[in-house]
Protein backbone atom coordinates (compact mmCIF):
# COMPACT_ATOMS: atom_id res chain seq x y z
CA UNK A 1 0.00 0.00 0.00
CA UNK A 2 1.08 3.58 -1.17
CA UNK A 3 0.44 6.14 1.76
CA UNK A 4 0.18 9.74 0.39
CA UNK A 5 0.10 12.61 2.86
CA UNK A 6 -1.91 15.38 1.39
CA UNK A 7 -1.53 18.99 2.85
CA UNK A 8 -2.07 22.76 1.95
CA UNK A 9 -1.97 25.78 3.70
CA UNK A 10 -5.44 27.60 5.11
CA UNK A 11 -7.28 28.84 1.72
CA UNK A 12 -5.39 26.63 -1.04
CA UNK A 13 -8.43 24.35 -1.39
CA UNK A 14 -6.97 21.23 -0.36
CA UNK A 15 -10.34 19.91 0.68
CA UNK A 16 -11.56 20.58 -2.74
CA UNK A 17 -8.13 18.31 -3.98
CA UNK A 18 -8.64 15.89 -1.49
CA UNK A 19 -12.79 15.34 -2.66
CA UNK A 20 -10.95 14.92 -6.43
CA UNK A 21 -8.82 12.62 -5.58
CA UNK A 22 -11.56 11.09 -3.68
CA UNK A 23 -13.47 11.25 -6.97
CA UNK A 24 -10.87 9.09 -8.93
CA UNK A 25 -10.93 6.17 -6.72
CA UNK A 26 -8.24 7.03 -3.95
CA UNK A 27 -9.08 5.76 -0.45
CA UNK A 28 -9.19 9.31 1.46
CA UNK A 29 -9.14 9.68 5.12
CA UNK A 30 -9.79 13.06 6.59
CA UNK A 31 -7.76 14.30 9.50
CA UNK A 32 -10.23 17.05 10.49
CA UNK A 33 -13.53 14.67 10.67
CA UNK A 34 -11.62 12.54 13.25
CA UNK A 35 -10.54 15.50 14.89
CA UNK A 36 -14.19 16.05 15.31
CA UNK A 37 -14.29 12.64 16.59
CA UNK A 38 -12.00 12.05 19.18
CA UNK A 39 -13.04 15.35 20.69
CA UNK A 40 -16.55 14.17 20.41
CA UNK A 41 -18.81 15.03 23.90
CA UNK A 42 -17.93 12.27 26.13
CA UNK A 43 -14.48 10.84 24.56
CA UNK A 44 -11.31 10.95 26.59
CA UNK A 45 -10.18 13.67 23.99
CA UNK A 46 -12.67 16.10 25.09
CA UNK A 47 -11.84 15.29 28.93
CA UNK A 48 -8.06 16.27 28.05
CA UNK A 49 -9.11 19.43 26.28
CA UNK A 50 -11.58 20.44 29.00
CA UNK A 51 -8.81 19.97 31.69
CA UNK A 52 -6.43 21.88 29.86
CA UNK A 53 -7.90 25.14 28.48
CA UNK A 54 -10.91 25.27 30.89
CA UNK A 55 -15.13 24.72 30.49
CA UNK A 56 -15.29 28.06 28.61
CA UNK A 57 -14.41 26.14 25.61
CA UNK A 58 -17.61 24.23 25.76
CA UNK A 59 -20.77 25.06 24.33
CA UNK A 60 -24.05 24.67 26.11
CA UNK A 61 -24.73 21.32 25.29
CA UNK A 62 -20.82 20.07 26.43
CA UNK A 63 -19.62 19.89 22.43
CA UNK A 64 -16.28 21.38 21.61
CA UNK A 65 -17.21 24.75 20.47
CA UNK A 66 -14.01 24.78 18.36
CA UNK A 67 -14.30 28.67 17.68
CA UNK A 68 -13.73 29.46 20.98
CA UNK A 69 -11.02 26.68 21.14
CA UNK A 70 -9.30 28.43 18.00
CA UNK A 71 -9.43 31.86 19.72
CA UNK A 72 -7.76 31.03 22.82
CA UNK A 73 -4.58 29.47 20.94
CA UNK A 74 -4.43 31.15 18.00
CA UNK A 75 -1.71 33.95 18.78
CA UNK A 76 -0.31 32.14 21.80
CA UNK A 77 2.50 29.40 20.77
CA UNK A 78 2.34 27.63 23.82
CA UNK A 79 -1.11 26.83 23.95
CA UNK A 80 -1.25 25.94 20.47
CA UNK A 81 1.58 23.34 21.19
CA UNK A 82 -1.07 22.22 24.29
CA UNK A 83 -3.35 21.55 21.79
CA UNK A 84 -1.24 19.60 19.54
CA UNK A 85 0.50 17.38 22.12
CA UNK A 86 -3.23 16.43 23.00
CA UNK A 87 -4.65 16.27 19.63
CA UNK A 88 -2.03 14.94 17.39
CA UNK A 89 -1.49 11.89 18.96
CA UNK A 90 -5.06 10.77 19.26
CA UNK A 91 -5.55 11.56 15.43
CA UNK A 92 -2.73 9.66 14.10
CA UNK A 93 -3.71 6.58 16.25
CA UNK A 94 -6.85 6.51 14.42
CA UNK A 95 -5.33 7.50 10.78
CA UNK A 96 -2.88 4.50 11.61
CA UNK A 97 -5.68 2.03 12.67
CA UNK A 98 -7.77 2.78 9.28
CA UNK A 99 -4.50 2.33 6.98
CA UNK A 100 -3.55 -0.86 8.97
CA UNK A 101 -7.18 -2.44 7.87
CA UNK A 102 -7.37 -0.41 4.65
CA UNK A 103 -3.94 -1.99 3.55
CA UNK A 104 -4.68 -5.40 4.76
CA UNK A 105 -7.57 -5.54 2.24
CA UNK A 106 -6.13 -3.55 -0.46
CA UNK A 107 -2.13 -4.23 -0.50
CA UNK A 108 -1.67 -2.75 -3.94
CA UNK A 109 -4.05 0.61 -3.04
CA UNK A 110 -3.78 4.04 -2.74
CA UNK A 111 -4.40 6.18 0.52
CA UNK A 112 -4.36 9.58 0.47
CA UNK A 113 -4.00 11.29 4.12
CA UNK A 114 -5.28 14.74 4.00
CA UNK A 115 -3.07 16.44 7.14
CA UNK A 116 -3.87 20.26 6.82
CA UNK A 117 -0.50 20.77 9.24
CA UNK A 118 1.48 17.90 8.17
CA UNK A 119 4.65 20.00 7.99
CA UNK A 120 4.07 21.87 11.39
CA UNK A 121 3.52 19.08 12.74
CA UNK A 122 6.57 17.14 11.69
CA UNK A 123 4.34 14.61 10.58
CA UNK A 124 5.95 14.29 7.54
CA UNK A 125 8.23 11.39 7.46
CA UNK A 126 4.93 9.01 8.20
CA UNK A 127 4.37 9.51 4.44
CA UNK A 128 7.02 8.48 1.85
CA UNK A 129 4.82 10.43 -0.51
CA UNK A 130 3.41 13.99 -0.19
CA UNK A 131 1.43 16.37 -2.15
CA UNK A 132 1.22 19.80 -1.70
CA UNK A 133 -1.55 21.81 -2.80
CA UNK A 134 0.04 25.49 -3.74
CA UNK A 135 -1.65 29.10 -4.10
CA UNK A 136 0.30 32.63 -4.09
CA UNK A 137 -0.19 34.30 -0.84
CA UNK A 138 -2.59 37.19 -2.85
CA UNK A 139 -4.80 33.83 -3.81
CA UNK A 140 -4.49 32.36 -0.42
CA UNK A 141 -5.79 36.01 1.13
CA UNK A 142 -8.66 36.59 -1.13
CA UNK A 143 -9.68 32.73 -0.86
CA UNK A 144 -10.07 33.03 2.89
CA UNK A 145 -11.59 36.56 2.94
CA UNK A 146 -14.28 35.11 1.05
CA UNK A 147 -14.83 31.45 2.75
CA UNK A 148 -14.94 33.18 6.22
CA UNK A 149 -16.02 36.65 5.54
CA UNK A 150 -13.15 38.36 7.02
CA UNK A 151 -11.45 41.59 6.10
CA UNK A 152 -7.88 41.57 4.91
CA UNK A 153 -6.21 42.34 8.00
CA UNK A 154 -7.94 39.58 9.92
CA UNK A 155 -7.32 36.99 6.90
CA UNK A 156 -3.57 38.03 7.10
CA UNK A 157 -3.73 37.16 10.95
CA UNK A 158 -4.52 33.84 9.81
CA UNK A 159 -2.35 33.04 7.71
CA UNK A 160 0.83 34.55 9.37
CA UNK A 161 -0.40 31.60 12.15
CA UNK A 162 1.23 28.75 9.63
CA UNK A 163 4.08 27.90 7.92
CA UNK A 164 3.69 30.28 4.01
CA UNK A 165 3.47 27.75 1.22
CA UNK A 166 5.93 28.73 -0.42
CA UNK A 167 8.08 26.89 2.85
CA UNK A 168 6.82 23.64 2.05
CA UNK A 169 7.55 23.38 -1.40
CA UNK A 170 10.88 21.30 -0.50
CA UNK A 171 8.63 18.65 1.36
CA UNK A 172 6.96 17.91 -1.55
CA UNK A 173 7.32 15.24 -4.01
CA UNK A 174 4.21 16.79 -6.13
CA UNK A 175 2.60 20.03 -6.09
CA UNK A 176 -0.54 21.08 -7.36
CA UNK A 177 -0.74 24.72 -7.96
CA UNK A 178 -4.84 25.30 -7.57
CA UNK A 179 -4.35 29.07 -8.43
CA UNK A 180 -6.44 28.91 -11.05
CA UNK A 181 -9.71 27.32 -12.32
CA UNK A 182 -11.26 23.66 -11.21
CA UNK A 183 -10.58 22.64 -14.44
CA UNK A 184 -7.10 23.86 -14.13
CA UNK A 185 -6.76 21.43 -10.83
CA UNK A 186 -8.90 18.40 -11.66
CA UNK A 187 -5.56 18.34 -14.64
CA UNK A 188 -2.62 18.17 -12.09
CA UNK A 189 -4.86 15.95 -10.11
CA UNK A 190 -5.22 13.51 -13.11
CA UNK A 191 -1.67 13.88 -13.63
CA UNK A 192 -0.44 13.09 -10.21
CA UNK A 193 -3.61 10.47 -9.73
CA UNK A 194 -1.18 8.67 -12.63
CA UNK A 195 1.98 9.00 -11.61
CA UNK A 196 0.81 8.15 -7.85
CA UNK A 197 -0.60 4.59 -9.39
CA UNK A 198 2.88 3.76 -10.97
CA UNK A 199 4.88 4.11 -7.58
CA UNK A 200 2.04 1.74 -5.75
CA UNK A 201 2.52 -0.38 -9.05
CA UNK A 202 6.23 -0.80 -8.91
CA UNK A 203 8.77 0.51 -5.55
CA UNK A 204 7.75 2.86 -3.39
CA UNK A 205 10.04 5.56 -3.39
CA UNK A 206 11.93 6.18 0.27
CA UNK A 207 11.70 9.96 1.08
CA UNK A 208 14.44 11.68 3.31
CA UNK A 209 13.21 15.20 4.76
CA UNK A 210 15.09 17.68 6.59
CA UNK A 211 13.81 18.86 9.71
CA UNK A 212 10.80 19.86 10.74
CA UNK A 213 10.35 23.68 9.67
CA UNK A 214 9.04 26.18 12.53
CA UNK A 215 7.32 29.29 11.71
CA UNK A 216 9.44 32.22 12.33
Amino acid sequence: MLKVGLTGSIGSGKSTVARLFADRGFYLIDTDKIARQVAAPGSPGLAALTAAFGREILQADGSLDRARLGELIFSDEEQRRRLDEIMHPRIMAVVDERLAAYGRDHPDGIAIVDVPLLVEAGLFSRFPVIVLVYVTPEVQKQRLMARDQLTAAAAARKIAAQLPPAAKRQYADFIIDNCGSLAATARQVDEVAGRLRQLAAGRNPVRRPGPPVKKG
